[in-house]
């Protein structure tokens, strides 16, 4: 075996590194319903304006209080009714409450505040599309009693084969 003689580099992280290195920023999934009854104000600075962007949802400096939502939509699209559906959500919010639809194959619901969150649905996948994670509206949507049973299932397993098939379409890009 060889050895190198040359000491090893130290790398120097940046801000967001460190901050990323001291939590895991998908722990802020289970955090959720208590940041919602504590207030967004009482938030960790670093939960607030960093590990919430990990589950979709983005603090506004200029809106406080208000939060932006990003969705991901299959291959771009949505049906009618989900459309329908999202316009009752913003109107929900009034005159604060609006919606985006950008390039990127995704919602931006803007307007959202910090207590409705845990009503909405939450989940992650490995890379080979499995479910790692779920939070308790998205447990509820597909009829799973508890957050194991719904752990390594696949988007075949829970959906039809269309829909299932547009979730993996996605996931691979």
């Amino acid at each position: 075996m060889v050895q190198s003689t040359q000491p090893k580099k130290k790398v120097k992280l940046n801000k967001f590194e460190k901050l990323k290195a001291e939590k895991d920023g998908l722990d802020i999934k289970d955090q959720l319903e208590h940041f919602a009854e504590i207030g967004w104000q009482a938030m960790d600075k670093s939960d607030l304006e960093l590990r919430l962007k990990w589950v979709g949802i983005f603090y506004r400096p200029l809106t406080p209080g208000k939060f932006m939502l990003r969705l991901r939509m299959p291959n771009g699209i949505l049906t009618s009714e989900q459309m329908r559906v999202l316009g009752h959500i913003v109107q929900r919010y009034g005159e604060d409450g609006n919606a985006d639809i950008p390039t990127r194959q995704n919602l931006q619901l803007r307007g959202i505040r910090l207590e409705d969150i845990p009503d909405i649905y939450f989940f992650a996948k490995n890379l080979e599309g499995f479910f790692t994670m779920g939070n308790k509206a998205t447990l509820e949507a597909f009829g799973f009693n508890c957050e194991s049973d719904f752990i390594g299932k696949t988007d075949y397993q829970i959906a039809s084969l269309e829909i299932a098939n547009q979730y993996r379409d996605l996931d691979q890009q």
